[in-house]
């Protein structure tokens, strides 16, 4: 199976698996839908629906980029290595399976902890909020690593710097907002 391949459908799989989770959430368990704001209220509020709403798109931007890129250059992104022998787009993929992953344990395991209020699962539950802000600093990491590695034209195009503050959207959301924010707003 291709780079390409591999990437279109864990992004499609997994992406699902995220969806499924915040649908099944939101829709089966709504008596918690005020408790997990977890103390974020007003104004705050409104800077995390946007955040998420900028975030979604900043990943859509990447997803088609990196499409984009291995369409154009496939050959030559499957040569492309990070550190001598770490293959960019097969870490790329790694990454990307483990930020789709722990984006899709938040919502179940924050449900059980409201539901039982077991502090095991307010751990894991902080655990995968942590472990996709690393995972989307990864990804951020490898795709500017990509672009100055990849020489064609599309380096210097406005696409290849969106793709980036699409990124980097991705990363201060998962991190500062649900990492940071959100895990101190918490009343438990």
């Amino acid at each position: 199976m291709s780079y390409l391949s591999s990437f279109i459908l864990i992004n499609i799989f997994l992406g699902i698996l995220v969806l499924s989770s915040y649908f099944v959430g939101i829709t089966q368990f709504s008596e918690y839908s005020e408790s997990l704001w977890g103390g974020v209220q007003g104004s705050l509020r409104k800077t995390f629906v946007i955040s998420m709403l900028f975030g979604a798109v900043g990943y859509m931007i990447f997803f088609t980029f990196i499409i984009y890129s291995c369409l154009v250059e496939e050959n030559y992104v499957k040569e492309l290595y990070f550190y001598k022998s770490i293959n960019l787009f097969g870490a790329l993929n790694f990454s990307v399976i483990i930020f789709l992953i722990s984006a899709s344990i938040w919502m179940p395991t924050i449900l059980m902890y409201l539901k039982f209020l077991n502090s095991i699962f307010w751990y894991v539950s902080v655990g995968s909020l942590v472990v996709t802000a690393f995972s989307a600093i990864s990804i951020l990491i490898f795709t500017a690593f990509g672009f100055l590695n990849i020489t064609f034209n599309i380096k210097t195009s406005i696409f290849s710097f969106i793709t980036l503050l699409g990124l980097l959207q991705v990363v201060s959301h998962c991190l500062i907002l649900d990492g940071i924010i959100w895990v101190a707003k918490f009343s438990r």
